[in-house]
Parts: structure tokens; C-alpha cells; sequence
């Protein structure tokens, strides 16, 4: 390994020397790379979308497409917000080198060196959780986990928190499986050394040496922006404007920024003068550190995590880093980086669900490597990467509903560890479950069973759930993790 970290290094340092050229001049070929950028979006159906790329310190194409919200005149540029989803995790781990490059933390310290409260379920893994093992999704902890509970309005500490009542689904560093809070963990950690609010770290770490002024990871700073992007969901047909809050989760999926800013910090990561992270620290976020299942976008067997970043290698032998975004209720985004040929790109688009970005960012790919534009295979890895964003948002089968039967007796108080408590009860005569911060309207499916169905727009991960009520309490299946399906009832309604 240590041979392999350094031929990695030595390898990265010599790029710099003699980056390649592309394969036809960019003032040949960007007229055909624009052409075909606007046929996909014409196609798409998303409302707006901006696109950046960067050669050599050079910003050789910043365009916006469309409008920031569906039906409204107001068009996109380059200075347009957007929310950017899981395109915030590179960033968070950029500002978390530059921590590292100031030693004010290391990639293998200890996460309770600085959050002494935190705890997973295994109190030797707890012990020996590092930056490392949070930013490369191996800790052990489920994927998505605690995603639901943002989605019923519960705040980061409450989140954090309640991750210590989780299983894990692997051994510790034997696996992998995407988490947002596990990451957001890490970020509230760095914050901790700093000895600052996670959102004043990020500024001051990241935001304000790289000149990001749209850029946040507070929501309430998103939406008091003149210029932004609404978020959409295209559903059946049409197009509805949504609104995705995601400050809990701000390490992992929090910033918002314009392309131009987006742009600035790639063009950072390909610099090879910079001096504000030393190099070497950037390149560790660019190391293989697990190793994930099939990605679309590429056609590869398997993929690979990196600290933030995904890692490749393509046929000429080349690092290629990238990472995609996604809120389910109207976000899409993503960022490509060839480190040794100090080239990049990013793209950002409003809607869900879309391919839009990757289609885009391979079209222009191949486009620097052959010379030409090739709509085809922009379109087909477009429909790949679409499939699977399809099947990860689709929502859990539910029942039909019935008509006749009754509904659940008002104010039922019911109890679950993850959850905390909830509330079957009646409104209007019909039935209704409130758990933490939500109300969902529910339809009778069966003697004692009741269903949510999703509502399109409404929550990230809450597709849709069936309660089976008895008379100790109630099962939940499809609302979040298996091990917490169970309600205990804690109280009766009160006799008339």
C-alpha cells in the first residue's frame, strides 16, 4: 500500500509537467459540444440548467440554459444558484484538507478526539472511527441512514444522535454503503477542532480563499438569493415546483452555490500553483479507499470511494475524479475532473429525475478525447444513469385502498427507539399518523391496516408505507430501517 500511495503521488506530481492537449482544438470543437448540449436539453424536459468547463486555468465555456423556474420568464446564467446535493461532499472534504494542510486535524484521527458524544452501536468501532473511514462511507453504518428522520423534520444533533441505535450492515472498513449523516458526522467533527459552527468553517476554509461569494451551506442564504434556480420534480407529465431544506444534512448535501463559483473551486482542484492545500493532502481525496458496486455513468463492474470523490482510471490509464448530486424532489448535478490534463467540468440542472448532467459531462468528454461530438453516446449513458435514478427513487408497493372499514381510535400514542413517538388519529373522519415533525394522511387498505401513498414532491425518501395496527401497537413497513418497524402502544384514548 505504501508503494501504491507513493507511485499515486509521483504519478500525480509529474502530470503537471506536460499536460496533453485534447484531441481537436476547443475552437473547433466547442461550437458542436454547444450544438449538441442544447439538443439534450431541449430533450430532457428540465426547465434550466448551466454548464462550466476549465482547460489549463482557462474557463473555456460558462453558459446557463432556460429558466429557474418552470412558467417564469427570469432566465439562468452563470450566476445563478443552484443547489448542488451530493456535489457538496467533495467540497466538504476539500475544506477538510484544508484543515489537514493546517494540521489542525489528520485523516486518521479519532472522530471523538472532537465530538465526544458521538456513538455508533459498536462501542470498539466508536472508538476507532476516523475521518477517513466517515469520508469513504466504510464505518459500517446503513446506507442512508437517518435519511428518513430528516424527512420528518428532525435536526442534525437529534439525527446524529439516534445513529448509535442503528445495526451496522457490514464490518467495519469491510464494506461500503452510502450515508449521508455519516459524512455529515465528519463535517460537525472538523468543525468541533476548528472550534467553529460547521457553516463558519466552511466559509472560512473553503468559500473565502477560493472567492465562492454565492456560495453557503445554509438553506435560509439559498433561498434568499435574487438570483436562483427553483428545484423541480417532473411527475407524470408535468412539472412541479418543489422545495428541498437540507440543512441538516449541510456536510453531505448542503451548499448551493452558482456555476461560476462551482467552476472556481474545480478549477482549484486542477491548479497545480496553488498554495492554499498542500498537494499532497488534495491527493489523498483522490485515493481508492473502498470499493462500491457498478457505475452507470462509466459502464464499469465496479466503482471505487475516495474521500468525497469517486476515482477512476480510464483506457489511456488516466485519474479521472467526479461526483453526482441528487435530491429526488428536484435537483441534479455534477462535476468531473481530469487532475493530470488540468481539465473539468461541471453541470447543474433543476428537475428530477434527469440525466441531464452526466449526459452532458460525457458528451464532452468524449469529445476532448476524440476530436468529435457523439449525441449517441451522450444519449445512452443518459438513459443508463436515468434508469437507475428511476429505481432508486420508485416508492414501495402499497395495497390498494378499501372502502367501509374503520379508521384508528383518536389520539393513540405509540413509541419506537429511532422514531420517538407517534400519533394515530382522526381528522375530518378520516385517518392521519403524526410522527416527530410530520402529519401523513393515511387510507384504509385492510381490517386494521392503513397506507400512506407518496405525494410527489413532498419528501426525499418517504415513498410511500403500510402500518399494520394491533392491539400492543402497530408495524411499519417500507417507512424506513427493518430493525425499527415496531410501535409499541404507550396509551389509549381517553373513554368518552
Amino acid at each position: 500500500m505504501k508503494r501504491f500511495t507513493l507511485t499515486l503521488g509521483l504519478a500525480l506530481a509529474l502530470s503537471w509537467l506536460a499536460p496533453a492537449e485534447p484531441a481537436r482544438p476547443f475552437s473547433e470543437t466547442l461550437p458542436e459540444f454547444e450544438a449538441m448540449t442544447q439538443q439534450l436539453f431541449e430533450k430532457s424536459g428540465v426547465p434550466g440548467m448551466a454548464v462550466g468547463i476549465v482547460y489549463r486555468g482557462q474557463v473555456i465555456l460558462l453558459k446557463g440554459y432556460g429558466v429557474r423556474a418552470a412558467g417564469q420568464p427570469a432566465t439562468v446564467d452563470a450566476d445563478t444558484v443552484f443547489q448542488v446535493a451530493s456535489c457538496s461532499k467533495p467540497m466538504t472534504s476539500t475544506a477538510l484538507a484544508h484543515l489537514v494542510s493546517r494540521k489542525v486535524i489528520h485523516w486518521d484521527d479519532k472522530i471523538t478526539q472532537y465530538s465526544s458524544d458521538f456513538r455508533l452501536s459498536d462501542p470498539w468501532v466508536t472508538q476507532h472511527l476516523t475521518f477517513r473511514d466517515l469520508l469513504s462511507h466504510r464505518s459500517g453504518l446503513p446506507e442512508a441512514a437517518g435519511d428518513v428522520l430528516e424527512n420528518l423534520g428532525m435536526d442534525r444533533a437529534q439525527i446524529l444522535h439516534s445513529l448509535r441505535f442503528l445495526k451496522p450492515a457490514y464490518d467495519f472498513r469491510a464494506g461500503y454503503a452510502y450515508c449521508n449523516f455519516g459524512y455529515t458526522a465528519a463535517g460537525e467533527a472538523a468543525a468541533e477542532a476548528d472550534h467553529k459552527p460547521f457553516e463558519q468553517m466552511m466559509q472560512e476554509e473553503l468559500f473565502k480563499p477560493l472567492g465562492m461569494t454565492s456560495a453557503s451551506v445554509r438553506f435560509a442564504d439559498y433561498q434568499a438569493a435574487p438570483n436562483r434556480a427553483s428545484s423541480h420534480l417532473i411527475w407524470k407529465g408535468k412539472t412541479l415546483v418543489t422545495l428541498r431544506e437540507p440543512d441538516a444534512q449541510a456536510p453531505a448535501g448542503g451548499v448551493s452555490c452558482s456555476t461560476r463559483d462551482l467552476l472556481r473551486w474545480a478549477q482549484f482542484h486542477l491548479d497545480p500553483k496553488q498554495i492554499i492545500i498542500e498537494r499532497s493532502v488534495l491527493a489523498e481525496t483522490y485515493r481508492i479507499h473502498a470499493t462500491t458496486s457498478n457505475n452507470p455513468a462509466n459502464f464499469s463492474a465496479s466503482g471505487y470511494y475516495g474521500l468525497g470523490w469517486i476515482p477512476s482510471f480510464d483506457h489511456k490509464g488516466r485519474l479521472h475524479v467526479d461526483h453526482s448530486g441528487a435530491f429526488f424532489t428536484g435537483v441534479r448535478s455534477c462535476v468531473a475532473l481530469i487532475p493530470e490534463e488540468e481539465v473539468g467540468i461541471v453541470v447543474v440542472c433543476n428537475a428530477f429525475p434527469s440525466a441531464l448532467p452526466e449526459a452532458v459531462k460525457a458528451g464532452f468528454m468524449k469529445m476532448y478525447d476524440d476530436g468529435q461530438s457523439d449525441p449517441a453516446y451522450s444519449n445512452m449513458v443518459g438513459q443508463k444513469v436515468l434508469a437507475a435514478l428511476t429505481g432508486m427513487s420508485e416508492g414501495q408497493p402499497t395495497p390498494p385502498p378499501v372502502s367501509g372499514l374503520a379508521g384508528p381510535d383518536d389520539q393513540m400514542l405509540y413509541n419506537n427507539l429511532f422514531y420517538g413517538s407517534a400519533r394515530l388519529f382522526r381528522r375530518d373522519g378520516k385517518p392521519w399518523m403524526a410522527l416527530a415533525k410530520r402529519e401523513f394522511p393515511l387510507q384504509v387498505s385492510g381490517p386494521n391496516q392503513f397506507v400512506y401513498t407518496r405525494e410527489p414532491g413532498k419528501y426525499e425518501d418517504i415513498t410511500g408505507f403500510t402500518l399494520d395496527v394491533d392491539a400492543t401497537g402497530f408495524t411499519a413497513h417500507g417507512l424506513g430501517p427493518d430493525q425499527f418497524q415496531r410501535f409499541e402502544l404507550v396509551r389509549m384514548p381517553p373513554r368518552p
